[in-house]
């Protein structure tokens, strides 16, 4: 409250806030911890305003993220943004949240690509395991759009049969959504 009075104050002396001996400016940082969830898609922008609204100190930022989940292009570099995180992180490479054949079959996949660890340095899924165990995941391709669209058809009535009308179908494109409505709506 004491903090918006005097910009309130400031402003009614019509006086330049950023140029004044006691500025808002040159008040003290809001926070002293902060807690950054979903790290990896925050853009620089973010990171500077994380960084002047805590200061630089024991146990300043608290940040969580996964490179490999990124869905944004907002690639940074903490270290060049004033946020020294080398030496500091921990890389987790358990997964309570997958099984261990869904894993090896994304490793399969993903072959040895490499990934931004948020600080000019590079990471991979080497280590990575899971605890646990499920069907191994069935994998199909399609030479063309329409024909994924039979197979997705193809595979919710299969589905169908055996989990009632609880199935989620997920595309890459927000376009593509009106394409498969389309195509099971046809099917019924």
């Amino acid at each position: 409250m004491a903090r918006a009075e005097r910009i309130r104050q400031h402003a009614a002396q019509e006086l330049n806030v950023h140029m004044q001996e006691r500025s808002i400016s040159r008040e003290k940082p809001r926070y002293q911890h902060a807690v950054i969830d979903e790290a990896q898609d925050l853009g620089a922008a973010h990171w500077k305003m994380l960084r002047a609204m805590v200061p630089e100190g024991p146990n300043d930022l608290f940040i969580v993220g996964d490179t490999h989940q990124r869905i944004y292009d907002n690639y940074v570099s903490l270290g060049s943004l004033g946020i020294n995180i080398r030496g500091r992180s921990s890389r987790l490479t358990l997964s309570y949240r997958t099984t261990h054949e869904i894993l090896g079959s994304a490793l399969g996949l993903l072959g040895e690509e490499s990934w931004d660890d948020l600080d000019d340095g590079k990471d991979s899924l080497r280590g990575y395991r899971s605890v646990l165990r499920g069907e191994r995941p069935v994998l199909r391709s399609a030479a063309s759009w329409e024909a994924e669209l039979d197979l997705i058809l193809e595979q919710v009535q299969e589905w169908r049969d055996d989990t009632g009308p609880s199935i989620a179908i997920s595309v890459p494109e927000r376009h593509m959504v009106a394409d498969v409505e389309s195509r099971l709506g046809r099917a019924g």
